[in-house]
This record gives C-alpha cells, sequence and structure tokens, in this order.
C-alpha cells in the first residue's frame, strides 16, 4: 500500500519494507525473551517460516473473499492480493494465533506453553507498536474525518535525483483530516505491554500472564474500530441510547478473546500447573 518510492521505474512500497524490518526486530526479541525464560529459541526459529506461509496465506485468502465475494479464489485474483497488498489484517492475525496454537500443541509441559505466549506476546507487543507508528502515513487503516485536536493528514513528497515519492493515490488523500488510527493502535500495544509487565512484577515467578495480554489487546482494539474508517458489515446497535455499533470486525476480536480466555482457564487449571505454582509459592517445602 501506499506510500510508495518509484527507483529508475521500480515501485518499492514502504509498507513491504516497514513489515519485513518489524518481522526481524520481532525475531530477534524473541530470541531476547527466549534467553531470559531459558527458552530453546531454534526450537520456534526452525518453525518460523511455517507462521509466514501459513498467516499470510490465510490473510490472502480472506482477502480474495472481501475483495471478491468468491470463496474458491482464483489465480488471477490470488495475484492481484498480493500485487495489491490487499491483504486483511484481521485475518491474517488470525492465521497468527491459529499457526501458535498448532505450535503449542506439539509442546507437552504446561509451564513451557505459557512461557512460550509470554515470549510470543511482549515480542509482538513490543514490534507491533513500532510498525503501527512505521504505518501511519499508509492506507491499510484509515481513520475517520475528524475536526478534533488529534489528527493526520497525507502529505506530498518531492523528487530528487531519479527517486520520486508518491502520496497523491493514497486513499488518505481524498480527506482533509483524520484520526491517526495507526498511533492508537501503537498505544493499545504499548499499554498492553505494560499492564503485562506490571502484572508480572507484582506476581513474579507464581503465574503467566501472555494469554491475559493478548485478551487485554484485543478487547481493547474495539474501541480502536470506532475510529476507523472502513465498510461495516452485519451491525447492530445494543445500546439504544447510545452511538455504540458492533460490526464483523468487533465479533472476531471479542470471539476470539473468549476462546483464549477458555484456553488459559484450561492450562491453569491443569495439574501441572497447579503443583509448578505450589512449589514457587513454598520453595522449601519443594525442596
Amino acid at each position: 500500500m501506499y506510500p510508495y518510492i518509484v527507483i529508475d521505474g521500480i515501485k518499492i512500497y514502504f509498507v513491504n519494507i516497514w513489515i519485513l524490518l518489524s518481522i526481524a526486530f520481532y525475531l530477534f526479541l524473541i530470541y531476547k525473551f527466549s534467553k531470559k525464560y531459558q527458552l530453546d529459541f531454534w526450537r520456534y526459529f526452525s518453525y518460523f517460516w511455517i507462521v509466514l506461509v501459513f498467516t499470510f496465506l490465510f490473510g490472502i485468502y480472506f482477502g480474495v473473499i472481501f475483495t471478491f465475494k468468491e470463496f474458491v479464489p482464483s489465480l488471477s485474483q490470488i495475484i492481484f492480493i498480493i500485487k495489491n497488498q490487499w491483504y486483511n489484517f484481521i485475518w491474517l492475525s488470525l492465521g497468527f494465533f491459529i499457526w501458535h496454537l498448532i505450535f503449542l500443541k506439539k509442546i507437552p509441559l504446561v509451564a513451557e506453553k505459557l512461557k512460550r505466549i509470554d515470549v510470543v506476546f511482549y515480542s509482538l507487543m513490543i514490534s507491533l507498536f513500532v510498525l503501527w507508528i512505521f504505518l501511519l502515513l499508509g492506507d491499510n487503516f484509515i481513520g475517520r474525518p475528524t475536526d478534533s485536536a488529534i489528527w493526520v493528514s497525507a502529505i506530498n513528497f518531492c523528487s530528487w535525483q531519479g527517486v520520486s515519492c508518491f502520496m497523491p493515490k493514497t486513499q488518505l488523500a481524498a480527506y482533509k483530516k483524520v484520526y491517526p488510527v495507526w498511533i492508537f493502535l501503537s498505544i493499545v500495544s504499548l499499554f498492553s505491554f505494560i499492564v503485562i509487565v506490571v502484572l508480572h512484577s507484582l506476581f513474579k515467578n507464581k503465574v503467566w500472564f501472555g494469554l491475559v495480554g493478548f485478551v487485554l489487546f484485543l478487547f481493547l482494539l474495539n474501541f480502536v474500530f470506532i475510529f476507523q474508517k472502513y465498510p461495516r458489515y452485519l451491525v447492530i446497535k445494543p445500546f439504544k441510547q447510545y452511538e455504540i455499533r458492533i460490526d464483523i470486525k468487533n465479533y472476531r476480536t471479542i470471539i476470539l478473546a473468549f476462546f483464549l480466555i477458555f484456553y488459559y482457564i484450561f492450562l491453569v487449571s491443569h495439574d501441572e500447573y497447579r503443583k509448578i505454582k505450589k512449589n514457587v509459592s513454598n520453595p522449601k517445602r519443594s525442596k
């Protein structure tokens, strides 16, 4: 998506650059947090290429569904989605979650599952915080038009030495001022990260809160959707006295959040987890 630069006739989208840098940063953070939690980084890294393939295939497939309204995509439709980068970010994230659940199923120990989730949560929130800011002027997420004091607008770059920067074609240029949705997403990522860091410091070595952090992040996303401009499907208005509407994006995040809540309850109710927590709370008795 826009913005992009053209160097000697080659069009390079900034979103690709930012995503690649964020993936590299994410892996670096996974490595650092894995060392902190005394986990094998290479066990995760050896499967990571499957994460990328699975996640983007999921995003491309649902990009075809929402763009062409067809459940059996043709090769030309797939190429169109890839070429124009009309990925659906919600379905990309869903593919990311599904693969990690498959990965966690291969790990027999509950304690290691929870540690792995913590590592992924911390790494993802920090890398997303950076990625959202990089994508501020892109049109993957466009805020609703606003006259408030918090806004962002498209800018036009100049040309120099055969390098041309183009912004006029972006959807963002159609509006004078819009809510900076990417900034809101960065704040949500940072806030979720800080809350879980605080919880970890209060209950050090007694419980792992990575899943709680993901649930918090998903619920907070629903407030960001209020400021985003996008086609809304299956809209309902739960409170007649308030201008609050819920649509398919809210359904997906809420359902996924409740699924993670039940998954967390399932893990912490396991006998192995109870023994670990008991031993940590009473170290003398465990010796």
